[in-house]
């Protein structure tokens, strides 16, 4: 079940990867780190890869690695999303400028009533 789990993360993190998310290509390095690093202990443990002795430690410092890369994808997420924020805000300026001045350049009367029919 783990190691369906792994693939299917690994399938998912590279579509998404390719389609352009920036901080899955980190998500990706670390879920290759973590993946290596565990199947290389699992199968010296088996004796599988003769003559090569993996120990647990090398286990857990891809792990730390893979927390150290998912921490850098979470740092870019939020440079994107505050970058984006900021465009969007620049954009809202622009837009309540020219609809500020189409008031205020207007030398003609301008009513503006709600729905709750209040009149300014």
């Amino acid at each position: 079940m783990i190691a369906l789990t792994l693939v299917c993360e690994g399938i998912a993190a590279f579509l998404v990867w390719r389609q352009g998310y920036r901080a899955a290509r980190l998500y990706l390095v670390s879920w290759v780190l973590m993946l290596l690093a565990g199947l290389t202990f699992v199968l010296s443990n088996l004796n599988i890869l003769s003559g090569l002795a993996i120990p647990e430690s090398i286990v857990m410092v891809a792990t730390a690695m893979g927390s150290l890369f998912w921490s850098l994808a979470i740092a870019d997420r939020v440079n994107l999303l505050k970058a984006e924020t900021e465009s969007a805000n620049l954009r809202l300026e622009r837009s309540e400028r020219k609809y500020r001045s189409l008031f205020e350049n207007s030398r003609d009367a301008i009513f503006i009533s709600s729905r709750e029919r209040q009149d300014y």
